[in-house]
């Protein structure tokens, strides 16, 4: 046996003791239990961006105090005068 078939039949071994996951529960009467309607591309899309920023907001936050007082305070007044900021975007996706 080839080390190719090896790996194969090691993956299907683990693969059968994996639960099997429905994408759905159904109830008695047909309906789901979904209670989300499923999102579009570009709302995934957003929330991958809003993923994105909040990782760099981490690195920003682990920097901070490396910064001398001066530099603190020149960061400091960039990020308050930077539009769009995370108020514009809540007011923005906040219900009309």
């Amino acid at each position: 046996m080839n080390c190719v078939s090896q790996i194969l039949i090691k993956a299907s071994n683990h693969e059968s003791q994996l639960p099997r996951l429905s994408p759905l529960n159904y109830n008695k009467d047909g309906s789901t239990t979904r209670k989300t309607m499923p999102l579009s591309g570009e709302a995934i899309r957003l929330m991958n961006y809003i993923d994105d920023v909040a990782v760099t907001l981490r690195r920003v936050l682990a920097t901070i105090p490396s910064l001398t007082p001066e530099e603190r305070a020149r960061v400091a007044e960039h990020f308050i005068n930077t539009r769009p900021n995370a108020q514009d975007i809540a007011q923005a996706l906040a219900p009309r």
